[in-house]
């Protein structure tokens, strides 16, 4: 997906830089001018001959990257456009890459002659990189925008839930693991699911255009959904990595477990014992923060004789409130004795 923005569509990241040349070497040219239409070029230039033609006025979208020539005046390197509908989706694009130039669109490189493209599904952002024969990347601001709305409920729904997209079919969701099912219709969707024995939530991002008629049921019948808009669209999403650590003597405490995770119980085999089923709690630890935060989630835990670590890599972030995040790990060291990890956040790798 992405998104899977989920997973998304998921998740693809919305908020890119903006009009600037990203350059490797000192060979790559900085784009020193932008114009909206070929017509405004200087002619001749004075001082500046790389130029960036950008027009996101809908419906027709263009881009391209132009140069200067003593002898033949400007020339373009590589073009891009597409045609908006009325619901804001693009179906097709056309390109065209000179003399080796690539362009790259929504992560899919082309090359060569004028073509035109058809999207395997409608999309509703477009991103596009010029890259030279030299390997000189040039990014270009996103075409339009993915609207977006989204849902909270912090209902229970430990016992899974039911939910009906534009008032067909339920499909059951007992997890993120099923939200994928949701995705292959929707690629725009992005499900954040937190379920235990006490308490649950989850977020909704998608497309308002797609979210009429949708009804939910957590086993006492199908009700509408209330859709909340966001903005400007979909909410970025990030990816986070912890270090959680608790100074402790497992000699002292030899049946020491992980009891809880956000202040909510874990069972078996999460309460695996930390030093002698440290591969086994890694792989439990790893299989439950997927299903409750979306994506693929890993862990290490270690223990260096005098403090136990656990790194978790990748958790889904939405930069929206509320927000389902990992704030907490706590152990039971003995029966009804706990301690709270020290939580870090650390850079991804």
């Amino acid at each position: 997906m992405g998104i899977r923005i989920g997973n998304r569509c998921c998740g693809r990241n919305y908020f890119i830089d903006s009009i600037t040349g990203v350059i490797p070497d000192l060979s790559c040219k900085a784009i020193c001018g932008t114009v909206t239409d070929p017509a405004e070029l200087p002619d001749p230039p004075s001082g500046c001959e790389f130029y960036l033609l950008y027009d996101d006025v809908a419906p027709r979208i263009n881009t391209a990257l132009y140069e200067w020539n003593e002898l033949t005046g400007w020339n373009y390197h590589a073009d891009f456009q597409s045609v908006q509908d009325v619901n804001g989706t693009f179906e097709d694009f056309e390109y065209e890459g000179l003399d080796g130039w690539q362009v790259i669109v929504n992560g899919v490189s082309y090359t060569g002659g004028s073509t035109t493209v058809a999207f395997d599904n409608p999309v509703y952002y477009i991103e596009v990189t010029f890259v030279s024969p030299e390997g000189c990347r040039y990014n270009v601001e996103p075409f339009g925008e993915v609207p977006c709305s989204w849902y909270w409920d912090d209902a229970d729904i430990s016992g899974g839930f039911v939910i009906y997209p534009e008032g067909g079919a339920g499909v059951t969701c007992n997890s993120n693991l099923d939200i994928q099912t949701l995705q292959v219709t929707y690629p725009y969707l992005s499900i954040i699911y937190s379920g235990s024995a006490f308490v649950g939530g989850f977020y909704i991002y998608a497309p308002a255009l797609i979210l009429s008629n949708w009804e939910i049921d957590y086993g006492s019948g199908q009700v509408p959904m209330t859709w909340l808009a966001t903005a400007p669209a979909c909410p970025e999403q990030e990816f986070r990595c912890y270090e959680f650590t608790l100074d402790i003597d497992l000699v002292t405490y030899p049946d020491a477990i992980l009891y809880s995770i956000n202040g909510l119980g874990v069972q078996a085999p999460l309460s695996s014992n930390l030093l002698t089923d440290e591969a086994n709690l890694e792989t439990s630890l790893n299989e439950y923060l997927s299903s409750v935060f979306g994506g693929v989630i890993t862990t290490n835990a270690s223990y260096d004789g005098t403090t136990y670590t656990i790194q978790v890599y990748n958790v889904p972030f939405y930069s929206v409130t509320p927000n389902i995040a990992l704030d907490s790990i706590e152990i039971e060291k003995a029966p009804f004795d706990y301690s709270t990890m020290t939580r870090t956040q650390i850079t991804c790798s």
